[in-house]
């Protein structure tokens, strides 16, 4: 007896099984699926969860690695940038400190000028006032004495 019944005329010729043949194919297929499913199927599983988990491992130390390695480059960055900005501003100091030293003497300079231009000045209003009270001094004299004798004294007086 075939599986599938001659009778129908479907022609199947030698891919038409006998029932018996058929049943122990499927009880194989069966046992065989069954093992597969309930023994297999968790041993690979598990087999390919230890994998992954060893490759994530693997991964993490990888970018461990990676990390600590980006860090030192970091620090390194870091520390150059930090010598970098002591040089500028120890380059800055010594310029700030030259331009004081400029400022201060310009300011010297200055002084000195300007202190001997008010000593220049002062010798022209002297000079000028000594001419001035030389010239007046004749004059305030014979006033002061007629003040002090009470009297009218006259400029042209001679003295023995």
């Amino acid at each position: 007896m075939y599986v599938i019944p001659e009778e129908l005329g479907l022609g199947v010729g030698p891919l038409n099984p006998q029932v018996e043949d058929f049943a122990v194919a499927a009880l194989a297929f069966g046992a065989v699926f069954l093992l597969f499913w309930r023994v297999l199927a968790p041993r690979m599983a598990r087999v390919l969860a230890e994998r992954q988990d060893m490759m994530d491992a693997r991964l993490r130390g990888d970018l461990h690695f990676h990390v600590r390695a980006l860090r030192e480059e970091r620090d390194q960055v870091l520390a150059a940038a930090r010598e970098d900005a002591v040089r500028v501003r120890r380059v800055a100091l010594e310029k700030g400190a030259a331009l004081i030293v400029a400022a201060r003497e310009e300011g010297v300079r200055e002084r000195a000028r300007v202190v001997a231009a008010g000593r220049a000045g002062i010798a022209v209003q002297r000079a000028a006032a000594e001419v001035e009270l030389r010239d007046q001094v004749p004059r305030l004299a014979v006033e002061l004495a007629g003040r002090v004798l009470g009297e009218p004294v006259s400029s042209g007086a001679a003295h023995p």
